[in-house]
C-alpha cells in the first residue's frame, strides 16, 4: 500500500488518501513452477546490498540565488472567502473549494472557468515572479487547454527491472487472487516496496498481462520463496536499501517538520520519499541529502525557473 500525504489549506486541512496498487488477474500454471528473474543487465544481482530500479529524483528545484520567472499548470479559484489563489488539488464539492498562495494581477476576462455560488475557477498555465508568498503574473495567464503540456517530471515508472525468463513471463493459475500476495510481503521482514507491471511481452504486445515486483532488504531467497507459494505467475524480487518502515519515519518526520509542504509520498519503486512543495530549493535538497542519504528523498517544485 502506497500512502499519499496531501496538505491542503481548505476546509479539508490534512487530506491523507491510501494508494493501492491496481490487482489484475492473469492467466494459468502451475503454483511454483513459474520462472522466476533477475534484475537487468547492467543492474545490480538481487543478492547484493542494492539494485535497480534506483533512487527518487528531484525536480524543478530553485537554483542558488535564483531571481528570474517561474511557470506553473495550476487550478486556480476565487469565492467569497478569498481572492484568486493557485492550488493544485480541489474538493470534488459543487462548488469546489481549495486554497494556496495569493495571484496577484490576476484578470478572469478572456478566460474559459466555471462558476457556482459565488465560487469560480478553471485550470491555467502561469508565468511570473514568485516571493515565497505570492504569485505575480508577468503575463497574462492561459487556458490549460490550449497551451502544449508541461514536461512531466513525476510521470510513474511501473517496469519491470529484471529480464523476461527464457521462454518467457509464465502465466498464473485462473483465478488466482494477487491481493493476499501483496498482503503477505507488507508483513515480511525487510519489505521495501511494491509495484505491478502492465507488462506487454515482445511475443504478445496486443496482450498485456501483470508482473509483480517487490522489493526488500535482506535475504531475497526467503522472500522470493515465500511469495512463489503464494503466486505463481510473473514475479520480480530485487533488493532495497531502506525498508519501507524506515521510509515512513522519514516521511512523517519532514511532514511534522515542513509547514510548506504540499504532499509527501513513498515510491516503492524509486525506494526513497517525495516531497512537493511550491518553490523547494537546491540548498533544501543538498541538506536533506547529506542527512538522509543521496536520492533518498526528492524534492518536486510545482512552479517551474525558467529563466
Amino acid at each position: 500500500m502506497t500512502v499519499l500525504i496531501i496538505r491542503a489549506s481548505a476546509p479539508l486541512v490534512a487530506l491523507v488518501a491510501g494508494v493501492s496498487l491496481l490487482l489484475v488477474g492473469c492467466g494459468e500454471q502451475q503454483a511454483g513452477d513459474a520462472a522466476d528473474s533477475q534484475p537487468a543487465a547492467g543492474s545490480k544481482s538481487p543478492d547484493a546490498e542494492t539494485s535497480a530500479p534506483g533512487t527518487v529524483n528531484p525536480s524543478n528545484l530553485v537554483p542558488d540565488g535564483y531571481l528570474g520567472r517561474f511557470r506553473a499548470a495550476v487550478s486556480v479559484l476565487e469565492n467569497p472567502a478569498h481572492g484568486p489563489q493557485m492550488c493544485e488539488v480541489m474538493t470534488a464539492s459543487l462548488p469546489p473549494m481549495c486554497g494556496g498562495p495569493d495571484i496577484v494581477g490576476w484578470d478572469w476576462k478572456g478566460l474559459k472557468s466555471a462558476a457556482r455560488s459565488g465560487t469560480r475557477w478553471g485550470s491555467y498555465v502561469l508565468t511570473g515572479t514568485w516571493d515565497g508568498h505570492r504569485f505575480t503574473l508577468t503575463e497574462p495567464a492561459r487556458d490549460a487547454d490550449e497551451v502544449a503540456p508541461l514536461p512531466d517530471p513525476e510521470k510513474p515508472d511501473f517496469s519491470t527491472p529484471c529480464d523476461e525468463p527464457e521462454g518467457g513471463w509464465q502465466r498464473a493459475k485462473p483465478g488466482q487472487d494477487q491481493t493476499p500476495v501483496f498482503e503477505a510481503a507488507q508483513m515480511m521482514d525487510g519489505y521495501a516496496g511494491a509495484w505491478i507491471d502492465d507488462h506487454r511481452g515482445e511475443r504478445s504486445p496486443e496482450a498485456a498481462f501483470p508482473v509483480l515486483n517487490f522489493r526488500f532488504t535482506g535475504d531475497l531467497d526467503t522472500a522470493r520463496s515465500a511469495l512463489r507459494k503464494m503466486w505463481s505467475g510473473p514475479l520480480c524480487v530485487t533488493s532495497a536499501e531502506h525498508t519501507y518502515k524506515e521510509l515512513e519515519r522519514i516521511r512523517d518526520s519532514l511532514v511534522k517538520e515542513m509547514p510548506e509542504l504540499m504532499s509527501a509520498s513513498i515510491d516503492g519503486r524509486g525506494n526513497g520519499v517525495k516531497i512537493t512543495t511550491w518553490a523547494p530549493t537546491e540548498k533544501l535538497q543538498r541538506t536533506l541529502d547529506e542527512r538522509h542519504g543521496e536520492g533518498v528523498v526528492a524534492l518536486r517544485g510545482l512552479l517551474e525557473p525558467i529563466d
